[in-house]
C-alpha cells in the first residue's frame, strides 16, 4: 500500500471549463450556492473566480445541450479543496440553510462533500486532513475507506 500522497511537486488544474444548457441559471447556481464570483461574462461563457483575481471555472452554453448520461465519457466531477475544516462545516451550513441535496464522506485523508449542479455536473467539496494534506507514514497509513459522515461534527 502507498503510503503518502500529494507528495511533491503537485499538479493541480489551474481551469476547468463545464458545459451548460442555461447560462444565466448556472451562473445563479455557482454565485448562490457555492459562492463564486463572476469574473468575465459574455452572452454565452461566464468566467468565475473565488479570489476576484483568477478564473478557476468557466461555463460555456451549449445549444440543445443534452442531458448527461450515466456510463459516458466525460468529467466525472470538479474538486475543490477548501482551506480547512471549518470552511468545509460553514459550507454544510450554507447547504443546509438553502436545503441542497448533498452526499458525505470520510475518506480518511479528507472529508468530502458532493453535489451536483443543474445541469449534472457533479462537484466535490473536500478539506484535507493533516498539515501536509494527506501525507500519511507507515504509522498512520490512508486506507481511503468511506464511511458515514458525522455533519455535527464539523467546526461551524
Amino acid at each position: 500500500m502507498a503510503t503518502h500522497f500529494h507528495k511533491k511537486p503537485n499538479l493541480y488544474p489551474a481551469h476547468v471549463q463545464l458545459k451548460v444548457s442555461d447560462l444565466v441559471r448556472s451562473i445563479e447556481y455557482y454565485t448562490t450556492v457555492i459562492g463564486f464570483k463572476v469574473l468575465q461574462q459574455t452572452e454565452t461563457e461566464a468566467y468565475l473566480t473565488a479570489d476576484g483575481q483568477t478564473s478557476l471555472v468557466s461555463l460555456v452554453e451549449v445549444q440543445n445541450a443534452q442531458p448527461l448520461k450515466q456510463g459516458f465519457a466525460g468529467l466525472y466531477h470538479l474538486a475543490l479543496l477548501l482551506p480547512s475544516r471549518k470552511d468545509l462545516g460553514n459550507i454544510v451550513q450554507h447547504f443546509v440553510n438553502m436545503n441542497i441535496r448533498l452526499g458525505a464522506a470520510d475518506h480518511d485523508v479528507s472529508e468530502a462533500l458532493y453535489l451536483n449542479d443543474p445541469d449534472g455536473n457533479g462537484m466535490d467539496l473536500e478539506s484535507g486532513r493533516t498539515s501536509a494534506y494527506g501525507d500519511r507514514t507507515a504509522e498512520f497509513p490512508a486506507d481511503f475507506s468511506s464511511c458515514r459522515r458525522q455533519l455535527e461534527r464539523l467546526a461551524c
